[in-house]
């Protein structure tokens, strides 16, 4: 039997029957894709900042659509554009939703204004907003502009966070020498307690974290960000560029590295060592790996010869975690 699929014209150039979207190709504002947009994109960087509003300059959809992230539901607020913001501008909607929401959620530390394809499409000066109900506040209130026409990936939406983030808040405090043992994680989510681990393989180095991007960023954290001796990128598609920024204005170096996997935790934590220059703490690491590999080794003994196939997230296949054929034993560790 046939099933008979009606698509939409202005469709048919992002559909396939092998479910595959049109890539690297603007989708219709308005129109559901396949994949992510811009505005989404902002908000998997951004989300987790625990301090600020986040409110959503657009139709209510766009806030519904970006509350969850990384299966995780975030408090945002919305202006809730209709037929007549669109038509006669939305600027006085977006001056009282700013100051309701504060009303709402006391004491942030600043907000955060997402534009969607509507308030993109009517011109709608946000930033002038921004800066007149910030002076008017005395608190931050910092425009994303993340339409989400603006790109063809959710991949443009996290350049668009790290420049906001860069220019508002990242190294807003006092200047100064790099504070010692110090470290920043850059393009970590803390997705399903992933930075706790982290943390703690860090401190049996002797380090701390000063501000991590932004599964633990505050904006007071941000502010003491350009004091780290070290930026420690984790995902690179969301944390390279803002440690090449933070390298060009602050001068701080940066090591990619990923702590998905035994393989790449170890030469994670020796590149780190090394950087600190801290051989006898590189030592204590591949001492605790040896242990790990010879606890895994019944595991290991059953598995042998047989074929496994895993499925997770992005952040996770970088590197050597491709060759890996056994599966996940253990949160954040997998078997070389």
């Amino acid at each position: 039997m046939k099933m008979l699929i009606e698509i939409m014209p202005e469709r048919a150039g992002h559909l396939e029957l092998t479910n595959l979207p049109a890539c690297e190709r603007q989708t219709l504002p308005g129109v559901i894709s396949q994949r992510a947009c811009l505005l989404y994109g902002a908000r998997w960087m951004l989300a987790a900042i625990r301090d600020v509003v986040h409110l959503i300059h657009g139709p209510v959809g766009c806030a519904y659509y970006s509350e969850t992230v990384r299966k995780k539901n975030y408090r945002v607020f919305s202006t809730a554009l209709g037929e007549k913001e669109i038509i006669f501008g939305a600027g006085q909607k977006l001056e009282d939703a700013i100051r309701e929401a504060i009303s709402l959620r006391p004491r942030p530390s600043a907000v955060l204004v997402y534009t969607t394809c509507a308030v993109g499409l009517i011109g709608e000066d946000v930033e002038a907003i921004c800066k007149r109900v910030s002076a008017s506040l005395g608190l931050p209130v910092v425009p994303v502009n993340c339409p989400g026409f603006g790109g063809v990936s959710q991949g443009n939406g996290h350049d668009v966070a790290a420049a906001a983030l860069l220019e508002h808040f990242i190294g807003r405090g006092p200047a100064g020498p790099p504070l010692e043992n110090r470290v920043n994680i850059l393009g970590e989510f803390d997705v399903q307690g992933d930075l706790k681990e982290i943390e703690q393989l860090l401190q049996r180095l002797g380090l701390n974290i000063i501000c991590a991007v932004s599964g633990r960023a505050t904006v007071e954290n941000m502010a003491r960000a350009h004091r780290a001796g070290l930026n420690i990128v984790h995902c690179g598609r969301t944390g390279r560029r803002l440690a090449q920024k933070m390298e060009e204005r602050f001068g701080i170096p940066w090591r990619k590295v990923s702590f998905f996997g035994l393989a790449e935790t170890v030469a994670a934590l020796q590149a780190v060592a090394a950087f600190f220059n801290r051989p006898g703490e590189a030592a204590w690491v591949e001492k605790e790996a040896e242990a790990a590999r010879q606890r895994a080794l019944p595991y290991l003994r059953r598995l042998a010869g047989r074929r496994v196939a895993l499925f997770f997230g992005a952040s996770r296949m970088g590197g050597a975690g491709l060759q890996h054929r056994v599966p996940v034993l253990q949160p954040g560790v997998r078997l070389p």
